[in-house]
């Protein structure tokens, strides 16, 4: 069932890259499968800029079949909101990045030592070299 809506915010449209998305949370709480319908999408403003929305609405008054036949909700500009959340992807590709190849380093080393000089290097060295290969690949989740 297409809903027979588009999303308008005042003077300001919602793009059809999200409706569709948004719709199927809309139809969801319509028709019951869902409690809720909360959607985020892009709306473009008067001055030709676009906005972040999340809309957050549930079905009241419903009939016998759990049909929704009102709607009633909040939407909240949480621009802001996408952009520190897109600077914190940002922030951490780049650590991720600048981290990988010094510790990368670190565990070749390590490997050589472990490996091909092991010869003369002491049992509780060896130990030591291992946990901190060990605490290395652990700190491998950086990049994901």
């Amino acid at each position: 069932m297409k809903i027979p809506m588009r999303r308008k915010v005042g003077s300001k449209e919602s793009t059809p890259d999200d409706l569709p998305r948004v719709e199927e949370a809309d139809l969801d709480c319509i028709e019951g499968r869902t409690p809720r319908s909360v959607s985020e999408y892009r709306v473009r403003t008067k001055d030709n800029s676009w906005r972040w929305m999340r809309s957050e609405m549930t079905g009241e008054d419903r009939d016998e079949d759990g049909r929704a036949w009102r709607m009633i909700g909040l939407m909240s500009d949480i621009t802001d909101q996408h952009h520190v959340d897109e600077l914190k992807k940002q922030f951490v590709a780049t650590v991720s990045h600048e981290l990988r190849t010094p510790l990368t380093s670190i565990n070749g080393s390590i490997s050589l030592l472990l490996n091909a000089m092991s010869e003369g290097i002491p049992e509780s060295a060896k130990r030591m070299l291992s946990i901190a290969q060990k605490k290395l690949r652990s700190l491998d989740f950086v990049g994901e």
